[in-house]
């Protein structure tokens, strides 16, 4: 089984990707810079280049295998662009449910 973390170069996608990989589950990591994803390659995680707001990343992300998928990419800080954060947030989400 293959399980998707999205965000997975954030601070709680690392950890869900790490646990899973700790327990022994092949991890696929949808981020937007593998460069910035060593750590998680390290680990064993798939990585998939990709961003919330690409229909086809996300498409490439849950090719293959994936029965379960942990969503923790989104948009957050004190001031967001509104805009921006519907589009990665609402319909980002929508999408990959799709």
């Amino acid at each position: 089984m293959v399980t998707l973390v999205t965000g997975a170069t954030g601070f709680i996608g690392g950890a869900i990707a790490k646990a899973l990989r700790d327990r022994g589950d092949q991890v696929r990591g949808l981020v937007r810079d593998p460069d910035k994803a060593s750590a998680l390659r390290e680990l064993g995680v798939e990585l998939v280049r990709g961003d919330m707001e690409d229909l086809a990343s996300l498409k490439r992300a849950v090719e293959g295998g994936v029965e379960c998928v942990y969503h923790t990419a989104a948009v957050v800080g004190d001031w967001p662009d509104p805009a921006h954060t519907k589009r990665v947030n609402v319909d980002g989400t929508r999408e990959l449910l799709e």
